[in-house]
């Protein structure tokens, strides 16, 4: 069954032995994976059998060959949402960085990889960012001092509230709020 399959040997199975090399390189990468396991033998299945075949790449070489493609702009014609859409051209990009950092990198002459190739996709950055922070809004002492202005009475009520209550546009009359004054 395709979706339990780690080995994508229903690739295989569907497309003959000739692609054997791309299932060989999609399944050592998952393997080595720890975390986000479906999503990216997701993101592979997507990129094996809807972008390498219908292009007939049957060699890792040929497609680094045919230079920058957008694999983004191919993800767009699915229905996924721009956020998943991006993680899966991250995860392919990923796996196109590992092959060509492992299978098709020769060292230099200080021992250091060069890549032989480029990667064909780019990296798309993420729309959501992170919208929190560990950083309080305002320094702790602030709102302590404005927490003793509020309310000067420790577990006070609100009608200890005086500041507050002189700083709102209520009028009082015969002692009583004509309207609430938060």
């Amino acid at each position: 069954m395709k979706s339990t399959d780690y080995e994508f040997n229903w690739f295989i199975e569907k497309n003959g032995s000739g692609w054997d090399t791309w299932r060989e390189l999609a399944s050592t990468w998952l393997h080595q994976k720890k975390y986000g396991i479906d999503h990216k033998k997701n993101a592979l299945d997507r990129f094996l059998d809807d972008y390498l075949v219908p292009r007939f790449i049957v060699d890792p070489v040929e497609f680094f060959e045919t230079g920058s493609q957008d694999y983004d702009q191919f993800l767009s014609q699915f229905d996924l949402s721009e956020a998943y859409r991006i993680r899966q051209n991250n995860e392919v990009w990923s796996f196109i960085d590992w092959v060509i950092t492992t299978y098709y990198s020769q060292p230099d002459d200080e021992g250091e990889l060069v890549a032989m190739f480029k990667n064909p996709f780019q990296k798309g950055s993420n729309p959501i960012k992170n919208q929190e922070t560990v950083y309080n809004a305002l320094p702790y002492t602030y709102i302590k001092r404005l927490r003793k202005i509020l309310c000067p009475v420790e577990r006070g009520h609100f009608s200890n509230w005086n500041w507050a209550i002189e700083q709102s546009d209520s009028f009082i009359s015969n002692g009583r709020h004509l309207r609430d004054w938060f």
